[in-house]
């Protein structure tokens, strides 16, 4: 069942007097418990934004208090019960939140009030909307009669006021649920109250084990019908496969297959056939976040020693003899052994992983892991246009009606569907199929090219037909054969099968967005690996014959081998430099392209592809690849109705950044020679500089709106608060105004362009600036590794550091390189910092020797090292490579005494 129904859900709710002395006997009381909690609400965590406190099988909210020690509200939602969280405005700490009964919704609130007096608007805001039932629950600090107190305050006529006011029933007996540690006295502080229509549904318990508090959890059973859905989803387990076996079956079985008939027959065969074996050596694991073993680092070989180190010890319990105490320490020993080296193992693999790019987020996530912590996050009740989409079904549905938007006609501007119109009339043919065989684009693949295609993939996940490239990577020759045939099929049929243009969404809410908004999330789409191994193929090809025929623009360094974001910016930091030394202006326009892939004019870059002269198989081969493309949004094992994607090239595809280079090839193409112009696929910048400010503006509008007659032609429009400008100058600067479709651009003085941020005397004090906060996260994560056994050694650590530090700093060197000393001398203390952590060194300990120890140089020979492998490269390259130009003489360095190296 993908929805299912609890008749009765369990509440628990405990002062636990900090989650973090008491959490993990919290921890084990839970798992001990014969029937767990739906929904746990505890206040005084004692947490914090810096810590983090999880439990397996559940989803948390939390308050936490903003300022001073302790306080704190968290509630512990079971993963698959459906909840939608409301937020107050007031510094009260309670955590509010509304799970879906199957007919009514019930409204949970966990409340903590610290000794403070409490008032009616307080309660009032506590218990939010009154719509459907209410349940208030937590430590009140209010003593009245009616629940068993001995003496009446404020706060408890205040709470009983309430009470009565609301028609709502208190479920406490008069049992107490605090205990005085000094003098052994109780007292009833923890309330539960309910609606009327509850009260009789409820069974109300507290039981005596404080768990370190000085407070008893209380435990609520409500005879009340919820909703709870599957979550899980089938995935391959790979660490358990067994290849050897799975090789010899398809072997076998692709011996007998005869590829005869339609392309879609011929796929069905092949996936049927590999499909078929993994089925038999490869396992099939429900993954629900609820794994048996919920550590990385886990293998057999653990389980293995477990259970010896076990049965060891049973047998030293019914026998204590010399043998058995011996045997049960030896066991021991092996298996502290056996997991210090899989933890070792799995960290090292690990790091082998990161990256520049990698987040610290996916790091301290690892980290949480090695420790068996697993931060799952379902998606909540998603609230669209006043409607509540609670089940995993109406999440899909809502979700995919947001991403189909994405690619819908409406987001295209009016001048451009005219002009649409009118080219189309023009290009007539292009959903035409091209006959015949066009040049060596469209001979028939290979299998050199079919295993360089396979043995360059990454492990993705699998798109609708489940084969990964794990699968791929282990088949016999046999079935790359067959595969072959099949591409080849396709390849002069100009036919796709259907599989390949329908592709499986997973919704990814975006860092800092409203999870129960539906255009907070980005949707991540999962497509063949069968087919994205033909358009590594193709693509493969198709830059060849771009490169060959110098048809791709030197302006772009995007996707294009022995190119980088290094060529662009090298270039317009040369511009901006000379145009500082001879105290000119320069003026530059960043220009950023709104939804660029998703909106792409297909027909349009059909029309490009004829005119540079693709034709035949690979022409009939994109064609049917970019149109009739569907796609449906999965989450669990739920899966939304198929929507068409109407423009725009498909997401996540190994094509589709080709395309779009050839989209915008000539963007620039009608700009004035003396406009300075740079691309990095959709990243664009122009520039011109000189004495006379009026030229310039003049000049660079007049780029502006070449640029923007371009985006009418071909349908590609520019954000207007995206798009920016910058003026590089040592001189006074007057007031100016640039426009782009007739509206002003705002004026920056930095942007962060291909990752460097640039000011405007280019002193780079920003980007180190962003470089020293990011290397201080860094470190900080490395000193918390270095205490854990797994991650102490100084391999590991010296990997963390250049992977994510060194990298970092490395990233434009040969650009930000010309700033300052002293901005230099920041770095060079991250690096020490860091490397005092990986060989463990004391703070008194050279520097020098420290690098010596770790094997690393100095900061500035570092910088001059990737300069000249730079210059070796640039030299190297074809002869339009635009930024060759800074190779030459320049007289504007030599009349300032100086070069463009130095």
């Amino acid at each position: 069942m993908i929805l299912s129904c609890i008749m009765s859900f369990l509440l628990l709710h405990w002062n636990a007097r900090s989650l973090i002395a008491n959490g993990q006997e919290f921890k084990k009381y839970i798992t001990e418990m014969g029937k767990t909690p739906d929904i746990m609400c505890i206040q005084e965590t004692w947490l914090n934004s810096s810590l983090d406190f999880k439990i397996n099988g559940y989803v948390v909210e939390r308050k936490d208090r903003g300022n001073g020690r302790g306080g704190g509200c968290a509630t512990f939602i079971k993963e698959g019960i459906a909840y939608k969280r409301t937020y107050g405005n007031s510094n009260a700490e309670y955590v509010n939140i509304t799970i879906m009964g199957i007919q009514e919704v019930i409204r949970i609130t966990n409340f903590y009030n610290p000794c403070k007096e409490l008032s009616n608007n307080i309660l009032e805001e506590v218990m939010g909307d009154t719509q459907g039932k209410i349940i208030i629950c937590g430590d009140f600090n209010a003593h009245n009669g009616l629940w068993g107190s001995k003496k009446t305050d404020n706060n408890g006529e205040i709470v009983d006021s309430f009470i009565e006011e609301h028609s709502l029933v208190c479920l406490n007996d008069g049992k107490p649920t605090r205990v005085d540690i000094m003098t052994g006295g109780t007292s009833c502080l923890d309330l539960t109250i309910v609606s009327a229509a509850l009260a009789g549904k409820c069974t109300w318990t507290v039981f005596k084990d404080n768990m370190g508090s000085d407070h008893w959890p209380v435990v609520c059973e409500i005879q009340k019908s919820v909703q709870k859905q599957n979550i899980s989803q089938c995935v391959w387990g790979f660490k358990q496969a067994r290849w050897k076996e799975f090789h010899m079956m398809c072997e076998e079985n692709f011996k007998n297959i005869k590829l005869e008939g339609t392309v879609e027959e011929e796929y069905s065969k092949i996936v049927g056939e590999i499909i078929y074996a993994a089925k038999q050596y490869i396992p099939l694991i429900r993954s629900n976040g609820k794994k048996k073993k919920n550590v990385p680092w886990w293998t057999e070989e653990c389980t293995v020693a477990i259970r010896e180190r076990n049965k060891a010890f049973r047998c030293l319990k019914r026998l204590i003899t010399q043998d058995t105490i011996v045997d049960y320490q030896k066991k021991r020993a092996v298996a502290r052994r056996v997991i210090k080296n899989a933890k070792r193992k799995a960290w090292q693999e690990f790091c082998n992983t990161i990256g520049r790019e990698t987040g610290m987020h996916v790091v301290w996530r690892m980290i949480r892991k090695m420790n068996g912590i697993n931060s799952y996050k379902e998606i909540p009740v998603i609230e669209e246009e006043g409607e509540m989409n609670v089940t995993n079904k109406e999440k899909t549905e809502v979700l995919a009606k947001t991403f189909a938007k994405i690619h819908s006609i409406e987001n295209l501007d009016e001048k451009f569907l005219k002009r649409r119109q009118e080219i189309s009339k023009v290009y007539k043919n292009v959903h035409t199929k091209k006959q015949g065989v066009d040049n060596i684009m469209d001979e028939v693949f290979n299998s050199f090219e079919l295993k360089i295609a396979i043995n360059n993939s990454k492990n993705t996940t699998p798109g609708r037909d489940m084969i990964s490239y794990s699968m791929l990577k282990n088949l016999p020759e046999v079935a790359f054969k067959a595969i072959l045939d099949l591409y080849n099929h396709i390849w002069s049929e100009g036919i796709l099968p259907k599989d390949w243009k329908s592709a499986i969404v997973i919704p990814i809410v975006k860092p800092g967005k409203d999870a129960t908004k539906a255009n907070s999330y980005r949707p991540i789409a999962l497509t063949s690996t069968l087919c994205k191994v033909m358009e590594k193929m193709i693509v493969r090809r198709l830059s060849y014959f771009l490169e060959k025929k110098e048809i791709l623009t030197s302006d772009q360094s995007g996707f294009r081998k022995k190119r980088s974001t290094m060529d662009a910016l090298i270039l317009f930091e040369n511009d901006v430099k000379k145009a500082l030394l001879m105290k000119e202006y320069l003026i530059a326009v960043f220009f950023d392209i709104e939804k660029a892939y998703d909106t792409l004019w297909r027909e349009g870059l059909l029309i490009k592809l004829n005119k540079i002269g693709v034709g035949g198989r690979m022409y009939n081969w994109i064609l049917d690849f970019l149109f009739e493309r569907t796609f449906q949004v999965r989450i669990g094992e739920e899966m939304s109705t198929s929507y068409d994607i109407l423009n725009g090239t498909p997401q996540g595809s190994v094509i589709s950044p080709i395309l779009f280079n050839l989209m915008i090839n000539d963007i620039f193409e009608k700009l004035n020679p003396n406009i300075g112009k740079a691309l990095y696929a959709d990243d664009g910048a122009v520039w011109k500089r000189g004495r006379n400010l009026r030229s310039i503006v003049k000049g660079i509008q007049e780029a502006i709106h070449e640029v923007e007659r371009w985006s009418v032609d071909w349908g590609l429009k520019f954000s207007v608060s995206k798009t920016q400008y910058m003026i590089f100058t040592k001189k006074k600067m007057e007031q100016i105004t640039l426009k782009l479709y007739d509206q002003p651009l705002e004026r920056v003085s930095e942007f962060k362009y291909l990752g460097l941020i640039f000011d405007g005397k280019l002193t780079w004090k920003r980007h180190i600036k962003k470089i020293e906060n990011k290397c201080k996260g860094i470190i900080n994560c490395m000193v918390a590794i270095s205490k854990y056994e797994w991650g102490a050694s100084k391999r590991s650590l010296l990997h963390i550091y250049q992977a994510l530090i060194r990298s970092s700093i490395d990233y434009g060197c040969t650009v930000y390189g010309a700033g300052s000393k002293l901005e230099m001398k920041k770095l060079e203390n991250i690096q020490s910092k860091a490397l005092r952590i990986c060989c463990g060194a004391i703070r008194s300990t050279p520097l020098d020797a420290i690098r010596v120890e770790m094997g690393e140089m100095p900061l500035d020979l570092r910088r001059e090292k990737m300069f000249l492998m730079y210059w070796v490269n640039l030299q190297g390259s074809e002869r339009n490579h635009h930024t060759r130009t800074v190779l030459k003489d320049c007289w504007e360095y030599k009349k300032n005494g100086g070069n463009r190296g130095e």
